[in-house]
């Protein structure tokens, strides 16, 4: 049995306290060296790989168990606009340790104020919006879209926010209509497991399975922007149906035929 397979009642609480201050720490330690490489000159790109074990670390200590299909869907140096659902806050680090990619994330605001951790996130090229905001959406996505210019490939969760029951929420159109505008393909990705090792509203992990389907890329090529409620409704489809039944539901059902 793992440290952290059963994390109920007061013993499970002073695991998960124990866990925090190695998170803490391992945060600390490898948010510090992020933020000093990538002030070297060209220290963007390795500044982003220690991210990379430092997401890879924080799941190993977590006790996650990753599982990842559809890596040949991935054409490497090709820029992308990923659309990943969310279940959970390892939903950002399992994607990032799954794919041997240099993404963008566009990550909300409220994260930039966590110490060494938002300035890291920063610096390895991280995108930050405020939510509620146009002004800040609008800053956000021209940012993002000289991202993919440069060749990164940038994630959207375009149900904006961590799902609160586990099924797939209503999607938002802003990432479509910067893959349109860039004329790049979108990457379906659809993760499962996360929201039952760390249910959003709670301060408890364990130990578990992540599974993460990567799905065949959809072409943006001569689409307009009139083109994105068929582009999101392919893009729904494509993530519904890399997720377990009972996350997908009856949409996911009708999909699947």
């Amino acid at each position: 049995m793992g440290f952290f397979d059963d994390t109920d009642g007061l013993v499970g609480a002073a695991k998960v306290a124990a866990g925090w201050g190695i998170l803490a720490f391992d945060t600390a330690a490898l948010g510090l060296a992020v933020i000093a490489v990538s002030a070297l000159p060209g220290g963007m790109r390795p500044a982003y790989e220690i991210g990379r074990f430092w997401a890879m670390a924080n799941l190993w200590t977590l006790g996650a168990d990753l599982h990842i299909l559809g890596r040949e869907h991935v054409v490497p140096g090709q820029a992308y606009v990923l659309m990943v659902n969310h279940q959970s806050h390892l939903d950002t680090g399992a994607v990032v340790a799954a794919l041997p990619m240099h993404l963008a994330y566009v990550m909300k605001q409220e994260l930039r104020k966590i110490p060494i951790f938002g300035y890291g996130c920063e610096r390895m090229g991280m995108v930050y919006v405020e939510r509620g905001n146009r002004e800040s959406a609008r800053r956000s996505m021209a940012e993002a879209a000289r991202r993919v210019a440069a060749g990164r490939s940038v994630v959207f969760y375009p149900e904006g926010t961590r799902s609160r029951d586990g099924r797939l929420g209503e999607f938002k159109t802003g990432g479509f209509r910067l893959a349109i505008e860039a004329q790049v393909p979108i990457l379906p990705v659809s993760i499962s497991g996360t929201r039952a090792m760390f249910p959003p509203d709670s301060w408890r992990f364990r130990a578990g399975r992540i599974d993460i389907v990567i799905g065949d890329p959809i072409s943006t090529t001569g689409l307009k922007q009139e083109d994105v409620p068929s582009l999101l409704a392919r893009t729904r489809a494509a993530i519904l149906s890399g997720l377990p039944r009972e996350a997908a539901g009856a949409e996911g059902a009708s999909e699947r035929g």
